[in-house]
């Protein structure tokens, strides 16, 4: 008791010491304004943003949407969203916020590279892509031209996607020029559920990754080029939210997907985009 009575009584001694008053009134807003500033970095190790691009119809949305709640009734949007999307998903104290910017010719698009590629850079960048496979929206010329056939629209298909990624190379670039640390980007190829998993393999490997041989590959090793091995980390992999047919002039491409596979490869596509984030080894 003697000792706890000291001590007590030393406490009180300081905390009437006028000195010792003075420097704790100092240093109690210092360090509590340290800790609300080290809080958003924090937070956002943890919770990183991603901007998720790609073609309209390509999938992004039902894409996202699947890989966080992973609803199989989900149905996906007939026309192209005027706004930037938000999906999030938590996984105990981590998680990911994606922030989808549309394909189309939407001021919403424009607005989306603005803020996220340059006034508010995200940390990494999911593209989507779909072999020629996109959906093509109600009106438009490919739906209303009744003459084209399936082969012609994925041919035509395959050029915008290399000429939409050529686009978003550019803020890549960018954004990884104004980064202070290293930006990832996966190559995200959905619908692999309607091809032969041989081809769909070879569509991964020698198409669209960054030893491929095709227009898409060169422009990604063009971008790689630009900004040098130390600033972007590149991934590409296969994956499929809805397993479900294909259907365009009369033509239908059956689905080989079960829910079974498209949970495995939604579940591969949650971790590789963890790993690339850090969040997981």
């Amino acid at each position: 008791m003697p000792a706890a009575r000291a001590v007590v009584t030393g406490v009180q001694s300081l905390a009437r010491n006028k000195v010792v008053r003075g420097l704790a009134a100092t240093a109690v807003p210092v360090v509590i304004g340290a800790a609300r500033e080290r809080l958003p970095v924090a937070y956002r190790s943890r919770h990183p943003i991603v901007a998720v691009t790609g073609l309209a119809g390509s999938g992004k949305t039902v894409l996202v949407h699947q890989a966080c709640s992973r609803k199989a009734d989900y149905t996906p949007l007939e026309f192209e969203s005027p706004t930037v999307e938000k999906r999030s998903w938590r996984s105990g104290l981590s998680g990911m916020r994606f922030r989808i910017i549309p394909g189309g010719d939407v001021a919403a698009r424009r607005t989306g590279f603005e803020q996220l590629f340059h006034s508010e850079p995200v940390d990494g960048v999911v593209h989507v892509v779909a072999d020629g496979l996109a959906t093509a929206r109600p009106g438009s010329p490919e739906a209303r031209d009744e003459s084209m056939g399936l082969d012609a629209y994925r041919a035509l298909q395959r050029e915008r996607e290399v000429e939409d990624f050529r686009q978003t190379a550019t803020h890549i670039a960018s954004l990884v020029g104004e980064s202070r640390k290293p930006i990832w980007l996966l190559i995200a190829v959905t619908k692999t559920d309607l091809l032969h998993p041989h081809v769909a393999a070879d569509i991964v490997e020698n198409y669209y990754s960054l030893h491929g041989h095709s227009p898409f590959a060169d422009v990604l090793r063009d971008l790689r080029r630009r900004v040098g091995d130390a600033g972007l980390t590149t991934a590409v992999m296969p994956v499929y939210a809805l397993a479900e047919d294909f259907e365009f002039g009369g033509h239908r491409l059956a689905t080989r997907g079960t829910p079974a596979d498209r949970d495995a490869k939604l579940d591969a596509f949650r971790h590789r985009v963890r790993h690339l984030a850090g969040q997981v080894s």
